[in-house]
């Protein structure tokens, strides 16, 4: 009777430490970040520890409950192999790195296969990354990719990329003279107008127009620009310095959330400048021919306008620009337009430096000058 009481004692505690085990196992399944990071994980992981706590209670065998407790570990295992995308919101035609990750199996000993459209794109141990180039806007990719672990598990993932267009195109307020064919550049702090154009293509290749998309708009420091429904755009400042840029990020959606695109676009200023041109009394202002470092005076007099570009359009239209005439370093009294009347000192030739300075009462980072030399002669042209 002792021999068998000490053989069921040692029984007893041999299953104890084997509940306990498990029981420590399935707490661990259930706390770990993995077990929540999807519900198809939960699911199947949730199922199998179910499984187990049955068997405890109804008392099943050791070899039971360890043929249960090997599916768990395969289990975690198969879900622990994650997929990773680069860039990871493709655009068309555009080169995609694919990447499988495991921190439970060693994927340099497995054996891989990735396959897309029915053909072996590469196979191998360890061959965890394959590079592969979209397609255009909406139209998708699969690939299916086999593992042969060194534990025996065979896992297999799809991978599907759907590329997504998404430009974006920016203006500003600054202000720019007549017939000026370029851009309006934005000088330091002046508003910026950004404008998301995306490319959403749905599985029945429609495309979705841009009012019926979710925007997020944020600043570098995380705060929200602009959000909501149809919001194409959102409005920020330049930066403060010349030349510095600074990131916008927008989060681009559909309603139920299948199609979706991020995109940083960096912002900088330019440094604002002034230009010189002749208004002629006849012609007005000559803004097709802007006056060089060096003018020639041939007649008695000559009309110029500084025209300061990219400063704020609503700051020159409420008089806010402080305009400021000088002739060789002294300032021209009388004179704080952007318009003057240059007149010959003498008969003879002679010459100055003319300077215009242009500064922005209501914004110190906006300010410019220019100078040119102006030259009194009877037989040079006056170009």
């Amino acid at each position: 009777m002792r021999f068998f009481g000490i053989s069921g004692t040692k029984m007893v505690s041999a299953r104890v430490a084997l509940y306990g085990g498990l029981i420590f196992l399935i707490t661990f399944f259930l706390a770990v970040p993995w077990a929540s990071s999807a519900q198809t994980t939960n699911a199947e992981l949730s199922s199998i520890v179910k499984q187990i706590q049955e068997a405890i209670v109804r008392g099943a065998t050791e070899e039971e409950i360890a043929l249960l407790q090997k599916k768990l570990v395969n289990a975690q295992i198969s879900q622990s192999v994650e997929v990773k995308i680069t860039p990871e919101y493709p655009g068309p035609n555009e080169d995609v790195t694919v990447e499988i990750i495991s921190y439970q199996t060693d994927l340099q000993r497995a054996k891989i296969t990735w396959e897309s459209g029915g053909k072996t794109l590469a196979t191998g141990f360890g061959v965890i990354k394959q590079t592969i180039r979209t397609k255009n806007a909406g139209v998708r990719t699969t690939l299916a990719i086999s593992i042969s672990t060194h534990e025996g598990l065979f896992i297999s993932k799809n991978v599907s990329v759907t590329p997504i267009e998404l430009e974006m195109h920016w203006e500003t307020s600054s202000y720019t003279p007549p017939f000026y064919r370029g851009k309006a550049l934005p000088s330091p702090k002046s508003e910026i107008k950004i404008v998301a154009l995306p490319n959403f293509i749905d599985t029945n290749k429609n495309t979705v127009s841009e009012k019926n998309l979710v925007y997020i708009w944020r600043a570098q420091n995380g705060t929200i620009l602009n959000q909501g429904y149809g919001k194409s755009y959102a409005y920020t400042p330049a930066p403060d310095g010349i030349g510095f840029e600074r990131p916008i990020d927008v989060d681009v959606s559909s309603l139920n959330n299948t199609l979706r695109s991020k995109k940083r676009f960096y912002i900088k200023a330019f440094s604002p400048l002034v230009q010189f041109y002749e208004d002629n009394p006849l012609l007005g202002v000559m803004y097709d021919h802007a006056l060089l470092q060096e003018v020639v005076l041939l007649n008695d007099e000559i009309a110029l306008r500084g025209e300061p570009f990219f400063f704020s359009q609503t700051h020159k239209n409420t008089g806010k620009l402080v305009y400021q005439w000088a002739q060789n370093g002294k300032s021209i009294a009388n004179e704080s337009g952007s318009s003057i009347i240059l007149r010959k000192e003498s008969p003879s030739e002679g010459s100055s430096r003319i300077n215009l300075s242009v500064k922005n009462s209501e914004n110190i980072f906006e300010n410019a000058s220019r100078s040119f030399m102006m030259r009194y002669s009877k037989t040079e042209s006056l170009f």
